[in-house]
């Protein structure tokens, strides 16, 4: 049904940390706050499971020779 309501989230920021959302909501063309979180709750769920499957992440940057292997959390060096 429509006329549900659905769980909400509340959270207390710093000026500093709603900037940080802002830019973040900007870079990945996010029409809100609550689409840019659906997709990082989304991309840090996929992280938490290849992690737990004890797989791996590289990340290469144009400046390096070769990819390094990136580190989220401290839940991929487990």
């Amino acid at each position: 049904r429509t006329d549900e309501k659905k769980p909400r989230l509340s959270i207390v920021l710093s000026q500093q940390n709603k900037a940080r959302i802002d830019r973040v909501v900007e870079q990945m063309g996010a029409d809100s706050i609550t689409e840019a979180t659906k997709d990082a709750f989304r991309l840090l769920e996929y992280f938490l499971k290849v992690a737990d499957q004890k797989g791996q992440f590289y990340i290469k940057m144009p400046s390096d020779d070769a990819p390094k292997q990136l580190e989220i959390f401290g839940i991929t060096d487990k």
